[in-house]
């Protein structure tokens, strides 16, 4: 069908119009589009936020993911796909290993993240004029309305260096509570805060452990789907798990004492056994969570063991004032052998000295009686008596003890 317009008199062809005005101003516009295109596309996939920096909105057909993280693609409130952005990471179903598998994508391997040896993308030159590389990390995910990003609430612990409103951190790291709404799932390893309130020991002695979890998501769908709340479910099972190693335990298995004299004070430790053996009796535990929640956790640190404030007094009685009196017992001791020691060596080392001088004066003729007198005139409290009244006539007697 042809459409004409009449203008002044005469008659137009309207589509022929169209394609030659698009002739006209296709060389102008090319650029403009293959320079805006991604910019606009990019608008669309970021979600409007409000003051604190919450996302209100949702993302408009296309999606993208900041680095070390995924994100989930629901079609009507229904599990879709996954998309991340992971250096050198990639979903083992994108894989040739997870393809000989025969991996599908509604298979919960298929979103297993697995170490990717690939070289970085090279585009040809017609893509490269075509700016390609400005699509990268653009996701479609559909239409709207029916394709969204699920939000959900996070509450946790974090460990680390706390940022203040202006931009400072903290020199010292600490447990810092959180409370957000997200709507991606962290793949790079992250510290968690864990607290065992008032496990009680085997002896009756009540203590706070604080443990240090590294954990990380290596399948995003299982961390989602196949758990409530993947963070808590860990962090259950530790508190657990770390009451019935507290519980089998003496308080003096699960902390050391050491007394600074130069202070005088008492400080409480754990010991390096008990570390290994407590983080190794956890960790065991979790294993189990990577093949069912999709989560490792990579490390268990026990960062102190604080006894609790009403069990003070009897820690005081039952542990410290013992352990006082131990260690005065042991100052006694340690003295005594000193003492003992130090008398020891001097009698060795005059002994030493005889039996050199002897060995001298036995090789000199007279030397052994010359060296007897000589002892005999050193000795202390002791009068040597003269027979005889005129001094050219006296002559030695006998030595004898002062009365």
């Amino acid at each position: 069908m042809v459409f004409d317009y009449q203008i002044h008199g005469g008659k137009m062809n309207i589509p022929m119009f169209v394609l030659g005005l698009f002739i006209v101003l296709t060389p102008g516009l090319a650029p403009l589009v293959i320079i805006g295109l991604p910019i606009f596309l990019r608008w669309l996939a970021t979600p409007t936020t409000d003051e604190k920096g919450n996302e209100v909105g949702e993302e408009i057909l296309v999606a993208t993911v900041e680095e070390g993280r995924a994100r989930i693609i629901e079609h009507n409130q229904k599990f879709r796909r996954c998309i991340l952005s992971y250096a050198n990471r990639e979903f083992l179903g994108k894989t040739p290993k997870g393809t000989a598998k025969g991996l599908h994508w509604n298979d919960p391997d298929f979103w297993e993240v697995v170490p990717l040896n690939s070289p970085p993308t090279k585009y040809p030159k017609w893509k490269k004029l075509l700016n390609r590389s400005s699509y990268d990390g653009i996701h479609w995910m559909g239409l709207p309305r029916i394709a969204r990003i699920p939000r959900y609430r996070m509450t946790w612990i974090q460990w680390g260096q706390e940022v203040h409103p202006d931009g400072s951190a903290t020199q010292e790291k600490k447990a810092i509570p959180r409370n957000e709404i997200i709507s991606h799932v962290l793949l790079q390893p992250d510290v968690y805060f864990v607290r065992i309130k008032s496990a009680e020991s085997k002896d009756g002695v009540r203590m706070d452990v604080d443990v240090l979890l590294t954990a990380h998501i290596n399948n995003p769908y299982k961390a989602r789907y196949w758990v409530e709340d993947w963070l808590e479910a860990i962090t259950n099972q530790t508190e657990a798990r770390g009451r019935d190693y507290v519980t089998d335990k003496e308080t003096l298995q699960m902390i050391t004492l050491a007394f600074d004299e130069a202070k005088t004070t008492i400080s409480a430790g754990v010991s390096a056994s008990t570390k290994k053996d407590f983080e190794s009796f956890i960790k065991k535990s979790l294993t189990r969570y990577r093949k069912e929640y999709g989560v490792t956790v990579s490390m268990v640190q026990i960062h102190s063991v604080e006894i609790a404030g009403e069990d003070t007094a009897k820690v005081r009685e039952k542990l410290i004032l013992p352990f006082l009196a131990s260690m005065d017992a042991k100052k006694v001791e340690i003295d005594a052998r000193a003492e003992a020691n130090r008398i020891k060596t001097v009698a060795e080392a005059q002994k030493q000295a005889i039996q050199e001088v002897l060995g001298t004066a036995s090789r000199i003729s007279g030397g052994l009686e010359l060296f007897k007198w000589q002892q005999i005139g050193e000795l202390k409290q002791l009068t040597t008596l003269f027979a005889g009244t005129d001094d050219d006539q006296k002559r030695l007697v006998i030595p004898v003890g002062r009365p």
